[in-house]
């Protein structure tokens, strides 16, 4: 295992004889010789072309030959003595001098070149990090042993960093990602972000400015590195050209590099700040929204002069990315509160709004209820009053008026009743419980015939699905759309209404109510559901036109619909949906 780096290939060879020629005519010596430095020359080339430090060893780990990869690297670390890393040295002592003896991958390395020169295994690879001058870095060993049964093996080292790096770099973006949907502020995420790219990038020191709402001033975002007193003197910098290195990114919106603060015209103003906090590198990246808004600025300090390196333009331009995303998570979030809040103001605005419209409602119901009743019962105890106690002095016409305004009095204080059923609707809370639809709607049918003896009334009732809903409100619906199939089946000798159901996709259910009665023009369905909308004379089929429109509104507040099907003369059918309780 490398930990230092030296300079020429070194390698000792054992001559060997050379084939004879095709002829069979043994090689003179000289062309022997030739030939052999020829296939060296060529060995020692090829060694040298490739990237890894490697080093050949005999069965008992002394090096017989390096390439000169391998001694760069032990020169460049300081140990210009290839004796003790090239050939003739020992590769174990080489990994004992190159680590402490504790070191765990020295032992690893150990472990791992005497298992393969033992047979054990016929290769070994591991990673280690080397701190070189500079910066970390990071190798991949390969331990081989020779092609045929020749003994030792080979040593290779390749470095590994830019890979390791990049894992690195991955790493932290993952971290990121999912520390920006953890629910914490915007600044805790972008402290911490900040915190984990410094680590991955040894002396940098990072920074995140916000550009405020009047996009002219630069707010401080995140920079856990930085002196508190720069921090301050740079929070609420106005931006411009030759603003220093974070003021003219978002100002020109491009990359702005600084590699000496010193000497670069674009600190003039803020030089002496820059020098007294010890800083000498700055490199400022623009951070832009989907559509190419400037958002802020991302920026990279260090206390020496330096040009970033292509790793570490890659470094900027993942973090730039990172850093949009959570700005423009916290920018959404708060669109998203200020809606929220919003939407509760204006909610609880219509919730005023509507508690002062039931109040007004109640008092109208007050009213109906008791001033409009008043002179109804008047004129109904009047009519028969006269009826009664001048039945003598009328005429037929007479009479016959009296019994008119007697009719339109009751049918007055029904239609009272049904607006008042009505308008009870918009208040009543609603309590569902799980009801015996097949039973009620049977009941139902029972008490509304029993009303007519004189009619032939069949019912055909198939098998209902319960229904998880209001129990009275539910029965009302029964009893408005058997009574109206019983009221317009009058013109038929027997009346007949079938009721069954049918199950809906998503689980709920679809009742029917069909009749043979009159029918009506599909063409005006849509009238049916409305207050006072009516498709028959009043003569032919009497009525106040609040039924269906009751019928609706408690379908509707149960989440469910209610429409109509019909031909002229050919009977009409009624379809009421109800939910899937458990949606």
């Amino acid at each position: 295992m490398i930990r230092k780096e030296t300079s020429n290939l070194r390698k000792t060879r054992k001559s060997r004889p050379h084939a004879a020629d095709a002829a069979g005519v043994p090689p003179r010596p000289a062309d022997a010789k030739r030939a052999l430095h020829a296939s060296e020359t060529l060995q020692a080339a090829i060694l040298n072309s490739l990237p890894a430090h490697i080093a050949v060893l005999d069965s008992e780990g002394r090096i017989v030959a390096v390439n000169e990869p391998w001694l760069e690297f032990a020169r460049a670390n300081g140990d210009p003595d290839t004796e003790t890393v090239g050939v003739g040295a020992n590769y174990f002592d080489v990994c004992k001098s190159a680590c402490q003896s504790q070191d765990p991958h020295a032992t690893a390395a150990c472990a791992g070149l005497k298992s393969v020169l033992a047979g054990e295994q016929p290769r070994f690879t591991m990673e280690y990090p080397c701190d070189g001058p500079g910066c970390p870095r990071w190798f991949a060993m390969e331990v081989l042993r020779p092609v045929g049964n020749a003994g030792g093996a080979i040593v290779a080292h390749t470095e590994i960093t830019e890979r390791k790096l990049f894992q690195q770099l991955l790493a932290w973006e993952k971290s990121a990602l999912e520390r920006i949907v953890s629910g914490d502020s915007l600044h805790v995420v972008l402290d911490q972000l900040m915190r984990d790219l410094e680590a991955l990038t040894p002396d940098a020191i990072c920074s995140v400015l916000l550009l405020d709402e009047d996009g002219v001033h630069l707010r401080h975002g995140a920079a856990p590195s930085l002196p508190e007193a720069y921090r301050r003197a740079v929070d609420g910098m106005s931006i411009g050209p030759g603003v220093g290195s974070c003021g003219t990114a978002a100002f020109d919106n491009r990359q702005v590099i600084v590699s000496d603060i010193a000497t670069d015209p674009l600190w003039a103003e803020f030089r002496k700040l820059a020098a007294r906090h010890g800083l000498r590198a700055c490199w400022s990246t623009p951070i832009r929204c989907g559509r190419g808004n400037v958002l802020g600025t991302f920026a990279i300090y260090y206390r020496n002069p330096r040009h970033p390196s292509a790793f570490e333009m890659e470094v900027i331009e993942r973090a730039t990315h990172v850093v949009r995303i959570a700005i423009e998570r916290s920018m959404a979030e708060e669109k998203l509160r200020r809606f929220h809040a919003e939407l509760e103001k204006r909610v609880e605005e219509r919730t005023l709004e509507l508690q002062a419209a039931n109040r007004e409602l109640e008092s109208f119901s007050y009213s109906v209820s008791h001033d409009l009743r008043a002179p109804l019962r008047a004129m109904d105890g009047f009519s028969r009053m006269v009826l009664e106690d001048y039945a003598g002095r009328l005429d037929e016409e007479g009479r016959r008026m009296l019994g008119v305004i007697h009719s339109e009095a009751g049918r007055m204080g029904r239609l009272i009743d049904d607006l008042l059923a009505f308008s009870r609707l918009v208040r009543e809370p609603i309590e569902p419980v799980w009801i015996d639809m097949e039973t009620m709607a049977r009941d139902v049918f029972d008490e509304l015939a029993a009303r007519s003896p004189e009619r032939r009334l069949r019912l055909v009732l198939h098998k209902l699905p319960p229904a998880f809903a209001a129990e009275a409100m539910i029965r009302q619906v029964w009893v408005n759309l058997i009574s109206n199939a019983i009221k317009f089946t009058r013109v038929r000798d027997a009346g007949e209404i079938g009721i069954s159901a049918s199950v809906n996709g998503d689980g709920g259910c679809t009742y029917h109510v069909k009749d043979n009665g009159a029918g009506f023009d599909p063409r005006h369905a849509g009238k049916l559901f409305g207050i006072f909308q009516r498709l028959h004379s009043q003569q032919d089929f009497p009525g106040t036109g609040v039924g269906l429109a009751l019928v609706q509104r408690i379908i509707q507040r149960h989440g469910g619909r209610i429409w109509a099907e019909a031909e002229v003369d050919r009977g009409a059918t009624f379809h009421f949906s109800l939910p899937n309780p458990e949606s």
